[in-house]
This record gives structure tokens, C-alpha cells and sequence, in this order.
């Protein structure tokens, strides 16, 4: 991938727009979380796929899907906002919030689930929050079932989903959505989140 362009503010948020060897365009974006600073909440956001297959009304991924973005193709993104700022690879920041959701729906591409995996075999950050945000759309059922399985580090799993945890099971089995893709996602978050300890950022 090659940067085309980067356009925002440091002391709010920078989008990057990239380009692959293929041709594609992807972007990607770093913020801060006013009034907190850089080293204690730092928000990196990761495009999944080229445009998406969904097609959300709300969304301005456009009507359009060109593939998944490979795990290399999302390592370098990360690669770029950190390299930038900590060249050695230690990340001294508090909260490192990765979030998969820029363009594409996350739950299409199984290469998220091994950046989580192998993100510290490249990155010192004991501070790394993975975030997930999806729609569960219908064929994505593979993709939960993994990330149900997979052994993340604790303090990870256990912060990355908080608002889910404040949920409990009689109050889903309430809900209208009991029986819909959405509830059945929310109960392998609890099952992924552990014992709910994690707290609203």
C-alpha cells in the first residue's frame, strides 16, 4: 500500500487514504478522545474490506464491494499510525483501542481475528483494546463462532465488548431480537467477555 493522502488535526483526528497495490483505495482514521491525551486513550480505526457488500443505508462505505482487505493490508495501516509515533514498537499508551469498522463489515473478513491474535508479536502496547463492531449479518456465523474460541489475552477480551456486559440473559431473553442473528451475537460476546469485568471507557 502507498499513502495517497492525510487530511484533520493532531489534537483531534487524522484520516488516511491509502491505495493497494491492486488499485484499491482504503482509509483508515487515528483520533483522541477529548479531554483525555494521546497516552491515555488513543483510537486507531481499520477498514476491513474494500467498500461492503451489505450496503447499510446509513453507512458511506457506498454501493460497492472490491474484497477483503488482507491481514497484511491491515497490519499496515496499523503499522503507519504507530511506526509514526513509536518507531521502536512500544506503545506506551493506557487504552489502545483498535476498531474494526472504518469500511467493511468486520464479520466478513476472518484475517480480524488473526490481527487480534498476532497483534503482539509486532506491537509492545499493553494497553490494546481490540473492537469489533458489526451488524451480524446472515453468513457471518463462522466468524463468531471463532471469535467465541479463540484465547485472546484477558485483559483484552474482557474490555473490548463493556457495554455487552452490562446485559444479563433474562434481560435478553426479553428482548424482541431474541430469536435474530443480533441476540444470538450478544450471547457469544458475554461467553467471549468472560466474567464481565470490564467498565465503560
Amino acid at each position: 500500500m502507498k499513502i495517497i493522502n492525510s487530511t484533520g488535526r493532531e489534537d483531534l483526528a487524522i484520516v488516511h487514504i491509502a491505495q493497494a497495490a491492486g488499485g484499491n483505495y482504503v482509509e483508515f482514521v487515528e483520533s483522541l478522545y477529548p479531554p483525555k491525551s494521546r497516552e491515555e486513550k488513543w483510537i486507531l480505526t481499520l477498514s476491513t474490506l474494500y467498500g461492503c457488500p451489505v450496503s447499510c443505508t446509513i453507512c458511506d462505505a457506498g454501493p460497492f464491494y472490491l474484497g477483503r482487505i488482507s491481514k497484511e493490508g491491515m497490519f499496515w495501516q496499523l503499522d503507519y499510525m504507530l511506526s509514526k509515533r513509536y518507531p521502536d514498537g512500544c506503545i506506551p499508551v493506557k487504552k489502545l483501542k483498535v476498531h474494526f469498522t472504518r469500511m467493511g463489515e468486520p464479520a466478513f473478513n476472518m484475517s480480524v481475528l488473526e490481527v487480534i491474535e498476532e497483534f503482539d508479536l509486532y506491537f509492545n502496547a499493553p494497553g490494546f483494546m481490540p473492537s469489533i463492531s458489526s451488524i451480524a449479518p446472515k453468513g457471518s456465523e463462522k466468524f463468531f463462532k471463532e471469535l467465541r474460541m479463540k484465547n485472546f489475552r484477558e485483559e483484552s477480551s474482557s474490555s473490548s465488548f463493556p457495554f455487552i456486559q452490562q446485559i444479563s440473559k433474562k434481560e435478553m431473553n426479553s428482548s424482541p431480537l431474541r430469536n435474530g442473528a443480533l441476540m444470538k451475537l450478544l450471547l457469544m460476546v458475554i461467553n467471549f467477555s468472560g466474567k464481565g469485568k470490564g467498565k465503560l471507557p
